[in-house]
């Protein structure tokens, strides 16, 4: 009998396109809050959020993709994940514009991918699948979210 390893994903949205971070990283998803500015950060980079006295950057995804900015909706919230690639681990608050649901996702259900030009560079991705005849792409967020490409380095 073969044994099928799975894993739970969030999906969540970005204009009409789907995204997904295992949900093993998430410590918590948050409406949006008062965000305190930085001088002279790229414009993706929103500023640093407080949540219960940790304080952690928040990023806008949306811009970092470079996708039309959008005003905060009911349903915009910010996922707070867990960046362990790097030592010290820390903490990366980014926005969407939606989270859909956590699904569990059969290791064999993850497929490369789709290289048609895709809109977001690759280094980001790990990989996709399909949710109600949908892609959704597998975001890294070690990648994603490294001090470098937050330019938080020193």
């Amino acid at each position: 009998m073969k044994h099928e390893q799975s894993e739970e994903y969030l999906i969540f949205q970005l204009m009409d396109e789907k995204f997904a971070v295992p949900s093993g990283q998430i410590l918590e998803i948050v409406q949006s809050r008062r965000i305190t500015r930085l001088p002279k950060m790229p414009d993706f980079f929103l500023g640093i959020m407080n949540l219960r006295g940790n304080l952690f950057p928040a990023v806008d995804l949306r811009l970092i993709f470079k996708m039309p900015y959008l005003n905060d909706t009911k349903e915009t919230v910010f996922i707070v994940v867990s960046i362990n690639g790097e030592e010290p681990s820390y903490e990366v608050g980014f926005r969407v514009d939606k989270v859909c649901e956590v699904e569990t996702i059969l290791s064999e259900e993850i497929m490369p991918y789709p290289e048609s030009g895709a809109l977001i560079p690759e280094k980001y991705l790990v990989g996709s699948f399909r949710y109600k005849e949908q892609v959704v792409l597998i975001l890294s967020t070690e990648a994603l979210f490294s001090r470098e490409e937050l330019e938080l380095t020193d």
